[in-house]
């Protein structure tokens, strides 16, 4: 028994140092993902906690144009470390920059990466045509669809297409909208592609959503469920949404009008949130004819609007000053939405800069103060750019880049803050996540996992200009410390949370030995295989402090080979090698 006790204390130490070694508990220091200057980037999670970095930035030859990039893509650990031995090139042809597809990067249900790119493969010497390509790529890094990417567009070349987007369906197959133009028209319209599991194309040259004469564009694609979707688009200066079914076709006999205010006469993507909810869709934008205001608008699964304030839109705060970029975040637990946007008021010549947040119910009640609570800037000090992101127990982190205190917009600083359901700060001053000095933007937050958010942004300060930047990540623990990772032994639970199975290597069934210092409300036994992926689950529910002994039974039809035993106590993890003979 000491023997197994040794060995299993082994496995500890070895998986702690290996989760905290990459992150960085130096807010000046951070962790740099790329190793030379990019364009754009995004990032998703899968579902065991593992993500995507994709990215694009200069490659040699002809791709050194500043029009044109490389896109690459890494797939990351927990702890920040890259599981690919290199980053993947994943286009041949000349790429176009980052700026006319909307969404880069989106992860299916089976934990795949889908990554989309415009390029000029089709082009000549007389027209510069483009075209969309998707390329779907698993974990592991294998190209699951072909290695030249899907063409989305089909045999239907445009003169010009931007503001791509895409969405999964219930059976595994894709939908795809953009925005395009074509001589003989010239007025915008929205085509839809459909494109299947295996990377066929399902509607040929794509489905068309467009009114005669009239601007229809910048789409937004959302899930609705039963293999149907939304489409939330602009028409002319109003806002629209549309229900569409699995084949393309309308739904509702007509799209519903989302606004019927002023809108911002700017492109949609740049001032609109979506969130999916419930069949229906939340969306967030600021609207006005002088100063602009924050609204949200509910539209349920049938087409009618879920606020009493109809298409006059639920306004979220009643300051008098500018408002600006609503973001959403919804809190399943609690069934209420938080959003976050900027406001901008002037005094003595100055304009000064800050974040401001409502809660509301899908009643549309607002929970908050009618002018919503400030969150952070309002000095000389601006706010530039933010994300929101649900955290644990029902609260909401922000993280924002601020300038420094001179006003230098090249100096920023990287903080967060976590709000309670009830509106009060829960860390007692703003975390710090980065405190070089450089200029920070294109923020991403990914979602609370294991006891801890990993953020990113662009940074310059390997360049020292505004223009080239690298990606950089740091975690943040859910107590707003830096660097030690959720599952390290100094963590809440640490080494006051032990694991071990008898017998080991396992035939039949065997007995899991669990001992806890304290109670815990919410412990998950689970087996994983080699790459993360959970294959089992042992046990699920509180834990007494002490020893506690389960007694599991190996499912039938699981294959013999090395596992890990991972216990969750409270969001920290523990784990312990197991064989299956």
């Amino acid at each position: 028994m000491k023997t197994i006790r040794v060995a299993i204390l082994f496995v500890f130490a070895s998986v702690g140092s290996t989760l905290k070694a990459q992150w960085a508990s130096d807010a000046y220091a951070n962790h740099c993902m790329v190793d030379r200057a990019i364009r754009g980037y995004e990032t998703e999670v899968l579902g065991d906690g593992r993500w995507f970095l994709s990215y694009d930035r200069p490659g040699p030859g002809e791709h050194s144009s500043p029009d044109t990039v490389t896109p690459w893509l890494q797939c990351y650990g927990q702890d920040g470390r890259p599981l690919w031995d290199a980053p993947m090139e994943l286009s041949r042809y000349r790429t176009l920059t980052s700026g006319l597809v909307r969404q880069r990067l989106m992860v299916d249900a089976e934990g795949n990466a889908v990554v989309l790119v415009q390029d000029l493969r089709k082009a000549t010497p007389d027209r510069a045509k483009n075209v969309y390509a998707a390329y779907r790529v698993s974990p592991e890094g294998e190209h699951l669809w072909p290695e030249d990417g899907v063409v989305l567009n089909g045999n239907a070349l445009p003169d010009f297409c931007a503001a791509l987007c895409g969405i999964q369906m219930d059976d595994g197959s894709f939908v795809f909208a953009w925005v395009e133009i074509q001589d003989e028209d010239n007025t915008d319209f929205i085509r839809m592609q459909r494109v299947s599991s295996q990377g066929e194309l399902l509607w040929g040259d794509g489905k068309e959503v467009r009114t005669e004469g009239v601007m229809v564009s910048y789409p937004a694609l959302m899930d609705a469920g039963n293999n149907e979707y939304l489409l939330a688009y602009t028409e002319e200066a109003d806002l629209k949404i549309g229900k569409f079914d699995f084949d393309g076709n309308a739904i509702w006999a007509e799209p519903t009008l989302v606004f019927s205010g002023t809108l911002p006469n700017v492109p949609a993507y740049t001032y609109l949130d979506v969130c999916p909810l419930n069949g229906g869709a939340l969306l967030a934008f600021h609207a006005g004819d002088g100063p602009t205001y924050p609204y949200c608008a509910y539209i349920l699964p049938d087409g009618s609007h879920g606020f009493t304030e109809a298409d006059a839109g639920l306004r979220l705060g009643f300051g008098e000053n500018q408002a600006t970029n609503v973001h959403l975040c919804f809190d399943e637990a609690g069934k209420a939405v938080y959003a976050v946007w900027q406001e901008t008021y002037s005094q003595e010549a100055r304009a000064y800069y800050g974040l401001v947040s409502q809660k509301i119910n899908l009643q549309g009640e607002l929970l908050w103060d009618p002018e919503g609570i400030r969150m952070a800037g309002f000095t000389a000090q601006a706010i530039e750019d933010f994300t929101v992101s649900p955290g644990p127990k029902n609260t909401m982190m922000v993280v924002y880049s601020e300038w420094d205190e001179n006003g230098d917009f090249d100096k920023e600083t990287l903080k967060a803050v976590l709000v309670s359901p009830e509106g009060e700060f829960v860390w007692d001053t703003d975390v710090v996540i980065s405190s070089h000095p450089s200029k920070k933007s294109d923020i991403k937050t990914l979602p609370f996992r294991d006891g801890q958010w990993i953020v990113s942004w662009k940074d310059n300060r390997d360049f020292g200009d505004g223009i080239q930047n690298n990606v950089y990540a740091q975690n943040v623990l859910e107590s707003g410390l830096l660097g030690q990772a959720a599952s390290d032994e100094t963590s809440p639970m640490g080494k006051s949370m032990q694991l071990s199975t008898c017998p080991n290597p396992v035939s039949v069934s065997c007995q899991v030995c669990l001992h806890l210092a304290r109670d815990v409300s919410h412990l998950r036994l689970e087996l994983l295989d080699l790459k993360g992926a959970k294959v089992a689950t042992v046990y699920e529910g509180s834990g007494l402090a002490g020893e506690s002994v389960l007694y599991w039974n190996r499912p039938s039809g699981l294959s013999a080979g090395l596992y890990v035993l991972r216990a969750m106590a409270n969001g920290n993890p523990v784990y312990s090698k197991l064989v299956l003979q």
